[in-house]
């Protein structure tokens, strides 16, 4: 990537290079990894729409919530872990707006590194995040409110249980290290592997075989690097295709045949940086990769753009910015295309969209100034098109009852539970340990969350059914 300072007027860099974004997000160390959490609640609404845990009413008052799960994975530094920490950037100028598109009563987010205790590798190799083997992220909304943002942007979903009082959105992000590291797994388990990252890898690769539908994030800045003597101009490389060509390979085996994928394109050059000269030169490169891997034919490129014309609600949330014409992403669509019909991809290509999910704060200087040039907000209209995209896709990993959620607090529980049990014996020398919990042992850990995905009445209601259904 060029310097900022010493890059000509006439070239460009890429603007996250020059981010001057402080670190917001502390990060944990743990026995496994590295661990960053944020949370978020919106104190007038959670108060006055979620029953307190202690309320008379916590176990009376029905709290019925659906869940709805989207996955999401891809290439390193690719933006998917910015989309998902998008919902709890409270600290962000622009977080209001995008409450005001989603009227959230609060959010989640967890973005998991494993690492060994020995390991000396750094978390990350970019800020803000840690690379991400695993993240996680939620929001929670009223069912009222989430109907009126179906109804706002046109879209159609499947009818949620008549007892539903509340909607939690899920994202599963599985990083791009994470994803290599699956590969490998799946085609020949390593020796030097431990039992603690072969469980996670095994239970990774029950996720993805298991989904529905995936949404895949692709880094144009390493796929389509500058050109070393022609840096205003990117082209495709030829290494990184392959690694490409590879992971979608892999995923059209792992994936059962017609599974939909949804592509998003982030870190986009300035449309000027791919004029036709860089288009043709890409085009010949993926035609010689995809000849030597698999024995594909020329198969010439077309212009025929479904993913254009999105309807009257994309064109009035996203304007003149929607960048489906940009010709990088263009070029993906095309390639994904003749890359499906070269017989190595058996999986259904949804669309192909770009992720601007961040911007220039309009109230710092214009990029190209020498203070804060770089600082990159949030851009709720984008952020809002991914969210609208995956609904109109049909892209849900899984919809369902909250127990999966509830299990994975009873766990937490049952540990914590233990855990002071146990130091209660050591401090008074005595004999005390329970190896049992009850609905009023999780009402106390309940009670004790700073903020949770669900409504704690929803996971206290939902005690004995989760119960049942995990010792059956």
């Amino acid at each position: 990537l060029l310097s900022p300072m010493d890059a000509p007027s006439e070239r460009w860099t890429y603007p996250w290079a020059r981010s001057s974004k402080v670190e917001t997000l502390p990060i944990t160390r743990t026995p496994y990894g590295y661990v960053q959490r944020a949370l978020y609640q919106q104190p007038d609404l959670h108060h006055e729409t979620v029953l307190e845990v202690d309320s008379p009413f916590a176990t009376v008052v029905a709290q019925g919530t659906q869940v709805f799960t989207f996955l999401v994975l891809g290439d390193q530094n690719a933006g998917k872990t910015t989309f998902l920490h998008a919902f709890t950037n409270s600290s962000d100028p622009n977080f209001l707006r995008l409450t005001s598109y989603l009227p959230m009563l609060s959010s989640t987010f967890v973005n998991t590194r494993f690492l060994q205790p020995e390991s000396t590798m750094p978390p990350r190799d970019e800020l803000p995040f840690v690379d991400t083997d695993l993240g996680q992220s939620s929001f929670l909304m009223g069912v009222d409110d989430f109907n009126f943002f179906l109804h706002e942007f046109d879209l159609t979903i499947e009818p949620v249980p008549e007892d539903t009082v509340f909607i939690v959105v899920q994202f599963i992000e599985l990083g791009g290290d994470h994803l290599d590291a699956m590969m490998g797994f799946a085609d020949n388990t390593p020796s030097g592997v431990d039992r603690e990252t072969r469980d996670v890898l095994k239970r990774s690769l029950a996720l993805l075989q298991g989904a529905r539908r995936t949404v895949f994030f692709l880094n144009a800045s390493t796929l389509f690097p500058p050109v070393p003597t022609d840096p205003g101009r990117v082209c495709l490389d030829a290494v990184q295709l392959q690694r490409l060509v590879a992971r979608v390979a892999w995923l059209g085996y792992t994936l059962p045949d017609g599974h939909g994928c949804l592509f998003y394109v982030s870190r986009l050059p300035p449309p000027s940086a791919f004029p036709d000269r860089s288009r043709t030169e890409s085009w010949t490169t993926a035609q010689r990769i995809m000849k030597v891997h698999f024995q594909a034919t020329d198969n010439d490129d077309d212009d025929d753009d479904d993913d254009d014309d999105e309807g009257p609600v994309m064109a009035e949330l996203l304007g003149t910015e929607g960048g489906s014409r940009h010709p990088l992403v263009t070029f993906i669509r095309q390639l994904m295309r003749a890359i499906h019909s070269a017989g190595c991809w058996a999986v259904h290509t949804v669309g192909v969209f770009p992720a601007e999910h961040l911007t220039h704060n309009p109230w710092l200087p214009h990029p190209g100034s020498t203070t804060e040039e770089g600082e990159l907000v949030l851009h709720p209209p984008a952020i809002m098109a991914t969210l609208i995209r995956l609904f109109r896709g049909k892209m849900l990993h899984a919809c369902r009852d909250p127990d999966m959620l509830v299990a994975r607090h009873l766990v937490v529980c049952f540990r914590d539970t233990q855990a002071r049990l146990h130091d209660t014996e050591l401090a008074e020398g005595g004999t005390l340990f329970d190896y049992w919990m009850d609905a009023e042992d999780f009402r106390r850990y309940l009670n004790g969350l700073e903020v949770c995905e669900l409504p704690e009445t929803t996971l206290l209601q939902r005690f004995g059914h989760t119960v049942h259904a995990m010792t059956d």
